[in-house]
């Protein structure tokens, strides 16, 4: 776990605090501030739980005697920065469940983790309600387990680690001025070159 989360948390957090930084600045510049507006610039934390779908692929050499497709619960953690009304970042970590699939050589099983950097943009938003679109990078690996790791026809559909495009919509709706429910669905994402995962999740997102 540590192999995979520490080098990539550590360029998520060097490139988030780039684009906080960077954003800030020319918001200020762009925009004047006076005392008497509300802020539209702040960072926020998040937490979610939900559900992933994943789809494994035809391997060659492998004979499958289930489902092609298997679910699971999924969680994870994001914090980001909104430089204005409209546009944001953030960066999170997404457990994304355990993958399955049987097969005639055992069953097939793996974990699957993220870490992700991501821009946001206001699509829609009302007094208490928003709409937002998110686009960015993900990195994923997939762990099997221990039973899995020893059938060798197995390997490749763990593979090595993936990078793959994120993208997503995120329906926002405020609680309070700084505490918002969240519903978020992601558009499926390779964590291997075989296993595809869609994911969708509920949480609470925090201003600070």
């Amino acid at each position: 776990m540590d192999r995979f989360q520490s080098p990539l948390v550590t360029k998520l957090a060097v490139a988030l605090v780039f684009a906080v930084t960077t954003g800030a600045v020319s918001a200020q510049t762009m925009t004047p501030v006076t005392s008497t507006s509300s802020p539209t610039s702040y960072f926020y934390f998040g937490d979610y739980v939900g559900v992933s779908s994943f789809r494994v692929k035809q391997v060659d050499g492998l004979t499958s005697t289930g489902k092609s497709s298997s679910q699971s619960a999924n969680a994870g953690t994001l914090i980001g920065y909104q430089f204005n009304d409209t546009f944001g970042v953030e960066a999170g970590y997404v457990w994304a469940g355990k993958a399955s699939k049987q097969y005639t050589a055992g069953q097939y099983r793996a974990i699957g983790e993220s870490a992700f950097l991501a821009g946001t943009v206001r699509l829609f938003s009302n007094q208490d309600f928003s709409l937002r679109a998110r686009l960015g990078v993900s990195t994923n690996e997939l762990r099997g387990y221990a039973a899995t790791q020893r059938v060798g026809q197995f390997a490749p559909i763990t593979g090595s680690s993936t990078t793959s495009l994120l993208a997503g919509i995120r329906a926002e709706y405020a609680i309070t001025q700084r505490v918002s429910a969240t519903l978020d669905i992601t558009a499926p994402q390779s964590l291997s070159k075989k296993v595809n995962a869609t994911q969708a999740a509920i949480g609470l997102k925090f201003q600070f």
